[in-house]
């Protein structure tokens, strides 16, 4: 193996990874954190809505941000919908209605939607047709892998903080990966330092 080949596998997949495994996290937290907010009593209904909004907002951004990363910037994509989707992530700890919880919810899944399809493109970008599908297995293992980190993660939180300081907390990783992601990821091997 050559420097690229080296550096790809140990730069790229870890940081998209890492990068994935928080977005994920957002929608871990949710499905725990419904039953600690007590003060909108939330039906059953409206807990399976605030699930299903998120998706609908997540779809928006599907084919844009594929193209986006085409056109334009993979990396810087990513970086923006990063720092985006911490945001909307955080103004959920300051929501007062249902109806702000599920338009933040909403706004949460626009801005993570894109980041799929830009990794992708990141990924296509950078490894060839023959390492692609074990690079994207690679990257993909955030899910399962995010799962079981997080939800424990966001359990322990709930059992001595406020549902309103846990999701800010767990807003704020991504805002502070972004400056690796910037820092670590290039769109291309011809553009790597």
């Amino acid at each position: 193996m050559d420097k690229i080949d080296v550096k790809r596998w140990s730069n790229i997949i870890p940081v998209a990874f890492v990068m994935y495994m928080l977005a994920y996290m957002d929608r871990i937290n949710t499905a725990m954190v419904l039953p600690y907010m007590t003060n909108f009593h939330f039906t059953t209904a409206d807990m399976g809505f605030a699930s299903g909004i998120f998706f609908v907002g997540y779809m928006v951004l599907q084919i844009p941000g594929g193209l986006l990363a085409t056109k334009w910037s993979a990396k810087k994509t990513v970086l923006i919908l990063m720092v985006l989707w911490s945001l909307s992530a955080m103004s959920i700890a300051f929501v007062q209605t249902k109806t702000q919880f599920m338009v933040a919810r909403f706004f949460l899944g626009i801005f993570e939607g894109g980041v799929w399809p830009a990794v992708l493109v990141l990924l296509a970008t950078w490894f060839p047709q023959k390492e692609r599908a074990r690079a994207n297995a690679f990257w993909m293992c955030c899910l399962p892998i995010s799962a079981v980190v997080m939800a424990p993660l966001t359990g322990w939180l709930l059992t001595f903080l406020t549902w309103r300081t846990v999701f800010i907390i767990e807003a704020m990783p991504p805002l502070i990966w972004a400056f690796v992601w910037y820092y670590k990821i290039a769109d291309s091997p011809a553009k790597a330092k």
